[in-house]
């Protein structure tokens, strides 16, 4: 009640101070007309220091990859989703010393606050993942360096670290060992850095550089003593390699997703493993001719990108697809809304699509032929003769004009020519205007009524059109389509003011330098390319960011000084984003590709960054129960196929003396046990599995048999969600 009563209070009080008289400021009575204040003056932005250091440290494998390598892979640090120069529109805000201050203030907090209060048998992995891991992963699986090593590529994995000594690194070692049984330390961490482990039976060789704060793995088969230490002699700077160009065009700043592979390596790879008879179908496909595959998502000339990209001459598949040589050079008017691209083939390319397809569908050949040989009457020209006439890019625009088409042009004489001879055979309606001193061109084009009569003429059946002058009507209605021939383009239009403002908007650029310098992105080689504008994205992303580092600041008690920060002026950033698609194919290349001036996940939350808080605190918390969940069955089954070993011991007892083993005769026996659980025999002869590690702690699984025969029944008092189907 007192607590509504200073609720009503307060409103009250608040209600008359705005109703009271306003007072200058010697504090006599304002003037009921008082005179407009000045407008405040636009502030000069404030001049945000910049960085000299980085939370993620640079990527190193990357710059001395061996040429024998057959696959390189990078995994981004973690951190860098929150944040981190990387060459893009958000570089001047993330890189601050603000920001970069209250990330690494955030980290701290987590390794600190966080860490501590996680379950015990995922806190080792994520300590790695989060704290000790300060750059990217980097993998990269090279051919074997000593004559007695396996002939399959052998693992490199490097990471820089943050583990001060030789100590702190074989108790991380150690807890891990504890919480994962499958790895084994053969060697702890040396003085010189060296160490040695089991994973499954798998060796992995192990060096810290402390000098450079980095971290060795090496796996593979058959590795010997010196493997580690001679696959480190091969890293050399080499900015030469295959993979370099197609990295800087996919992740220029070396701290995105990445992976990249030689497919000639491969293939011989899979020779040697005898695999020939599945790759024959590969083969004919062109397999056999691909020099690099890659894969992506970074940043690259300043945008986003998630891509693909094959380097592959034209053979097999690939065949079927045209090489584009155009690109769009039609002028834009004004402010552009978005452009999207189709190349079509050159008369080259459809002869030889034709030709391949026609190989491959013999049977339908003859249908082809006979369109051929229809288009030709009725157009008066070859099909293939088409693209001696257009040029290779077909692109609708949307600008300050409106919205229209443009086809390029390659031979405007033969168009013309083309044009008349259409008239002329189907008595088209085609007239010209000159306004303002351009020439706009205007063809009428029958309507669909007229079509369906023609398609009558020569046809038995018969349409309801003529019973029904109402549809008639709507339908017999002519289409029109107006145009200009413009620096060997057609610009095509429904409507005549569409390409009559053309004339009025400015700035005016090609359509090739407008995705070049507004959408960063080159449009060479485009098969298919969309590329659209979007207003006050990178403000409302960075916004997002600032509010992600607010949450998480209080979440690791690390409260963050958010006036500190630069605002979204102050980091310049632009007022639209860019976005787009593309399909490239040239003569040696195949790529595939999405542009963004942020991260699209983080679109969805754009409008209200807690949506995405809110969405992370839901993942979280069905995430992490389901991983304890999963860790828990593991436990369990891991204990039952303990309990079957003994099982299959005890029957072998049973056949062999005719009965179970006593109390007395089991004590001999061997029993699988670990530090999960611990396997007994009973006096009645049951198996006991008695769990000894977290939720599980002093739960049990009983194992009985049957009297007369070798069967087993199971009970447990553990929780059926955690049960193999035997025992539930």
């Amino acid at each position: 009640m007192k607590k509504n009563v200073s609720l009503i209070t307060l409103f009250v009080s608040l209600s008359l101070l705005t109703s009271c008289q306003k007072t200058d400021d010697n504090g006599g009575e304002a003037d009921a007309n008082p005179k407009p204040k000045s407008v405040v003056q636009a502030l000069k932005p404030r001049n945000i220091e910049s960085s000299t250091t980085s939370l993620i440290k640079a990527s190193y494998l990357k710059d001395v990859l061996p040429e024998s390598a057959y696959i390189y892979a990078r995994i981004p640090n973690t951190w860098s989703v929150a944040g981190g120069a990387s060459g893009n529109v958000f570089d001047k805000a993330l890189s601050s010393k603000p920001y970069e201050s209250a990330l690494s203030s955030i980290k701290e907090g987590f390794g600190k606050e966080v860490l501590p209060e996680l379950p015990d048998n995922i806190r080792p992995l994520i300590a790695l993942v989060l704290h000790h891991i300060t750059s990217p992963v980097e993998v990269v699986a090279i051919s074997p360096v000593l004559e007695k090593e396996s002939p399959f590529p052998i693992v490199l994995i490097s990471a820089a670290v943050n583990f001060k000594d030789i100590d702190s690194l074989n108790q991380y070692l150690k807890s891990i060992a504890e919480q994962a049984p499958e790895i084994t330390i053969k060697k702890t961490i040396q003085a010189d850095g060296t160490g040695e482990l089991a994973v499954k039976g798998l060796v992995a060789q192990i060096k810290l550089d402390l000098s450079a704060q980095r971290l060795f793995i090496l796996g593979g088969m058959k590795l010997q003593a010196k493997s580690l230490e001679e696959s480190l002699k091969l890293l050399k700077p080499n900015t030469t390699h295959a993979m370099t160009a197609l990295e800087n065009d996919i992740d220029s700043s070396g701290q995105g997703l990445f992976l990249w592979a030689d497919p000639q390596k491969l293939l011989q790879l899979a020779n040697t493993a005898g695999a020939q008879k599945e790759l024959a179908p590969l083969a004919m496909m062109g397999v056999n001719s691909m020099k690099n595959v890659a894969f992506g998502m970074g940043t690259s000339k300043g945008i986003n990108h998630i891509k693909f990209i094959l380097d592959m001459p034209k053979t097999g598949f690939r065949g079927l697809i045209p090489s584009i040589q155009d690109v769009p050079n039609f002028r834009l008017a004004g402010n552009t809304n978005f452009v999207v691209t189709l190349g079509l083939p050159s008369k080259n390319d459809f002869v030889s699509i034709e030709s391949t397809v026609i190989g491959l569908a013999a049977d339908k050949s003859q249908d082809y032929y006979d369109f051929k040989k229809t288009f030709s009457e009725k157009a008066g020209i070859e099909l293939e003769e088409i693209f001696d006439i257009l040029g290779q890019d077909l692109s609708v625009a949307s600008d300050e004009s409106g919205t229209y088409t443009a086809i390029g042009l390659k031979d405007e004489t033969k168009f013309n020519s083309l044009l008349a001879s259409l008239v002329k055979k189907y008595q088209l309606k085609h007239e010209t205007r000159i306004l303002l001193g351009q020439k706009y061109h205007h063809l009428t084009i029958p309507s669909l009524a007229n079509y369906i009569e023609e398609i009558e003429k020569t046809s038995s059946t018969r349409s309801k059109l003529a019973d029904t002058p109402l549809l008639k009507r709507f339908m017999s209605v002519p289409g029109h389509l107006y145009w200009q021939q413009e620096d060997g383009y057609l610009i095509m239009a429904s409507i005549p003011q569409v390409l009559m403002d053309r004339h009025y908007a400015s700035p005016q650029i090609t359509a090739t330098e407008w995705f070049k310098k507004e959408q960063r992105t080159d449009p060479k080689g485009a098969l298919l390319m969309a590329s659209m504008r979007n207003k006050g994205i990178p403000a409302s992303m960075y916004r997002a960011k600032l509010a992600v580092l607010a949450y998480l600041g209080g979440v690791v008690d690390r409260p963050i000084d958010m006036f500190s920060l630069p605002s979204a002026r102050e980091a310049n950033l632009p007022k639209e984003g860019a976005f787009g698609a593309k399909l490239t194919s040239t003569e040696n290349q195949l790529a595939l590709e999405l542009n963004f001036e942020s991260n699209p996940a983080e679109v969805l939350f754009a409008g209200n960054a807690y949506a995405g808080f809110a969405m992370v605190g839901i993942l979280a918390s069905i995430a992490v129960p389901a991983y304890e969940d999963y860790m828990l069955r593991a436990q369990v089954a891991e204990g039952l196929i303990g309990a079957k070993r003994l099982k299959n011991r005890l029957n072998i007892f049973k056949r062999e003396n005719q009965h179970y083993p006593t109390a007395e005769e089991a004590s001999i026996l061997d029993k699988p046990t670990n530090k999960h659980y611990k396997i007994s025999i009973d006096s009645s002869g049951n198996i006991v599995v008695k769990f000894t590690h977290n939720r599980l702690n002093n739960n049990l699984l009983l194992i009985k048999p049957a009297a007369d025969k070798e069967e087993w029944k199971c009970e447990s008092t553990i929780s059926k969600k955690f049960l193999t189907a035997e025992c539930k």
